[in-house]
């Protein structure tokens, strides 16, 4: 099974600091909060104080629009336990129940002073209960008071039909509403003037709430597009407002619009006036341009971004918010670092970002969030290890941060976030046990991370996150299921996966990242029919994904990762054209997917995994002409393949990557050496290739792959006529792979045939 293009959905990485803050507004809940300011102590007024222009009518519709959010919100963020939310969705129903009564009953009545009594006990109940909520979660109180401004401002709109709107929609006719008051806004809009147009934008991100709150609750044709569109309609009228460009840069990142996501930070960043909105502007801009492969660009924004927040932190020592802050951009600018392939800066600005947190969590123990950070910085230590090729280092730094999120699940089993975070953790310890070669303890790590995301998507069938975690862990098991030689027990995991993605784009088709999960699971699914033997179906599948790639580049054109998922289609039906006899068409293939590599790597050429894909296309070249007897071609694209790797090798000597394909292209030119009859030429490179790898696994015992990759050179060395290795030596180091228990079943044959060819030696 080839790994080289081995691919994961973005958004699954539970524990990065990337991503997108919460924004303590509108209801418009798009990710973690942690890049956000504190909010101030929890307040009961939140939910009851009225405006002092608003009468007491509207006072009232504030307050059932306020818990009615309240309810929907913390189920679509999980911030209540399952006790606590069936309570607020039964007092939300018997609130509906006693109104309509009230609407029925005789004025004046008995009955009717019974009802209202009765509602103000409700009324009672609901608020206590999102009281305990909100001074729980500071983000949530934030969230939750900012939508209530927002309503109230519509409440006391002199235009009675919107205060009439906004009832309905209390009442249940969010959709007709919703329709009205759109209407009325463009009605309004028609007077043209300035100050006109400033309330319309108001009216459109007010919109842009209900619309958050229509998506939450998975409401009948609401989809990402259709906040996006509010949004856009505040950023034409009111284009000084610096919050409707994060969110708009958010959102066409998310609907799969990198270029007009770029225009939008870049928005966001000129109409900051706050250091903090600054630091934030061009964190966000980092964001997007490294979603656009600018990694230079990326770099330059976080570094600002970071100069910023070390300056505010210098001038706010004691101000917890400030220093986590620095923490956080540190994050962002290791991320860049790793993608350029500067392990060592990353490691550099990883563990000082680890100090920060630690730092702050010493200083305050009891604090969730404090200790969830140290895990964060550990997990991200424990990637850029891994990276290196350091695969204890690796488990040990994930372990460590297991360890912490276990604790703080312990410490709150109701949490759907603690329960999302063991989750990830589980699958980073998972992944690095499969590297190493332990496929039964990979297996029971991805088995246990896809019970708790089985529950976690049962608990809350309406989320698309919860469903999403599901098909990455189905699909990390397919992986593992497929390296042990299960093939149907993969294929059915990748089916799995697969349906569930094509489920979530049937839900949310304007999602691009929903579609790149699609073209991944049917990657996946390509690669074990391909296996199988299956290549008419892995043709198919390959096929599919490609279409799905080209669309997604068509609408994105300025994507990089649009364009490199194109490459790797390509790749693989260059494969299934090789494998079928057809050489022209897969040198075809294999070329046009060069051609979008090497225009990758000139357009972006300080990143190191874009002239990596360089050094691949041009391996798979090398093989088609090399089966096609064209020599001299394929030498030519071996050594230029070569050249690459090692430029890259020695840019970064600390990666254990970057010299494992320098090894793998002396492997490749030492084959085309042996076809040649340049027998000495084939044993200088399979020698050469051989020491790299010895050296790599005495650097890494642990890593079965490793191991198997000295086995293989000593296969090829025992090949070439005049060499002194033996069939004896390749044998003695795969049963010693055997004995140590990290001999993959898929790898027995191969021991069976060097046994019999040492065998045949003596």
């Amino acid at each position: 099974m080839t790994n080289h293009w081995r691919e994961a959905p973005k958004g699954r990485q539970g524990t990065s600091s990337r991503g997108w803050p919460m924004l303590a507004a509108l209801g418009l809940a798009l990710a973690s909060p942690t890049a956000w300011p504190a909010a101030p102590p929890a307040n009961p007024a939140v939910l009851t104080a009225a405006s002092a222009d608003l009468d007491a009518k509207a006072t009232e519709l504030v307050q059932r629009l306020v818990l009615d959010r309240a309810a929907s919100l913390a189920r679509a963020q999980r911030k209540a336990d399952e006790r606590e939310q069936d309570l607020l969705d039964q007092l939300e129903r018997k609130d509906r129940q006693l109104r309509r009564s009230l609407a029925a009953a005789q004025a004046g009545s008995t009955q009717m002073a019974q009802l209202r009594t009765e509602l103000a006990g409700v009324t009672a109940e609901r608020e206590r209960l999102v009281t305990e909520l909100t001074g729980r979660d500071r983000a949530f109180q934030a969230e939750l008071a900012e939508y209530r401004r927002l309503v109230a401002e519509l409440a006391n709109s002199p235009n009675p039909e919107r205060r009439a709107a906004l009832e309905r929609y209390a009442d249940g006719d969010r959709s007709g509403a919703f329709a009205t008051l759109k209407e009325l806004t463009r009605i309004e809009e028609a007077a043209g003037e300035k100050a006109v147009k400033l309330r319309a934008a108001a009216r459109h991100r007010e919109q842009a709430a209900l619309a958050a709150d229509m998506k939450d609750r998975a409401d009948p044709g609401v989809t990402t597009l259709t906040v996006l569109e509010e949004w856009e309609a505040a950023a034409e009228r009111d284009p000084a407002h610096f919050e409707t460009w994060i969110y708009l840069t958010r959102l066409r990142q998310e609907a799969g619009r990198t270029q007009p996501a770029l225009e939008s930070a870049q928005r966001a960043r000129a109409a900051a006036t706050t250091d903090r909105e600054r630091a934030w502007a061009a964190s966000d801009l980092g964001n997007i341009q490294q979603a656009a492969g600018d990694l230079a660009g990326a770099r330059t924004s976080y570094a600002e971004s970071l100069q910023i927040r070390q300056r505010r932190a210098a001038d706010n020592p004691s101000s917890e918010v400030a220093q986590r802050d620095v923490s956080l951009s540190l994050k962002e600018l290791a991320d860049v670092q790793q993608a350029a392939g500067d392990l060592a800066g990353a490691r550099a600005s990883c563990i000082e970002s680890l100090r920060i947190s630690q730092r702050l969590a010493a200083d305050n123990p009891s604090s969730t969030e404090a200790r969830r950070d140290v895990s964060v910085s550990l997990s991200m230590l424990g990637n850029l290890q891994q990276a290196a090729g350091d695969l204890a280092g690796a488990h040990a730094s994930y372990t460590e941060s297991h360890q912490i999120l276990q604790r703080l699940a312990a410490d709150k089993p109701s949490s759907a976030q603690a329960r999302r975070d063991l989750s990830v953790s589980l699958m980073k310890i998972g992944d690095v046990q499969q590297a190493a070669g332990d496929l039964s303890g990979a297996r029971a790590h991805y088995a246990e991370c896809l019970q708790i995301d089985r529950r976690l998507a049962s608990d809350d069938p309406g989320s698309a996150w919860a469903q999403s975690a599901v098909s990455v862990s189905l699909e990390r098991l397919g992986d593992v299921q497929q390296v042990a030689g299960d093939l149907a027990g993969a294929r059915a995991s990748y089916i799995e996966s697969l349906q569930i993605r094509q489920r979530l784009v049937a839900d949310n088709p304007s999602s691009a990242e929903a579609q790149r999960a699609v073209s991944v699971s049917l990657d996946r699914l390509g690669e074990v029919q391909q296996t199988a033997g299956d290549l008419a179906a892995a043709r198919t599948s390959y096929a599919e994904s490609l279409q799905i790639r080209q669309r997604l580049a068509a609408d994105n054109p300025s994507s990089a990762e649009a364009n490199r998922d194109i490459s790797v289609s390509l790749n693989n039906i260059g494969n299934m054209q090789r494998i079928a006899g057809d050489l022209a068409g897969a040198r075809a293939s294999y070329a046009e997917s060069l051609q979008i590599r090497q225009r990758l790597a000139a357009d972006n050429p300080s990143s190191a995994e874009a002239r990596r894909d360089v050094s691949f296309s041009l391996e798979n070249l090398g093989d088609v002409q090399q089966a096609a007897g064209d020599l001299a071609g394929a030498r030519a694209s071996y050594a230029e393949s070569l050249q690459i790797r090692q430029r890259l090798a020695a840019d970064n000597p600390s990666s254990a990557k970057a010299r494992r394909d320098v090894a793998a292209s002396l492997n490749k030119l030492g084959n085309v050496q042996l076809a040649s009859a340049d027998f000495a030429g084939a044993r200088a490179s399979y020698t050469e290739s051989f020491q790299i790898r010895q050296r790599l696994a005495t650097d890494n015992p642990s890593s079965a792959e490793a191991r198997r990759e000295v086995v293989a050179s000593l296969v090829k060395l025992a090949l070439v006529p005049g060499s002194s290795v033996r069939w004896k030596d390749a044998y003695q180091a795969i049963q010693a792979m055997k004995n140590d228990g990290v001999l993959a079943p898929s790898d027995q044959q191969l021991l069976t045939t060097l046994k019999k060819m040492a065998d045949a030696e003596k």
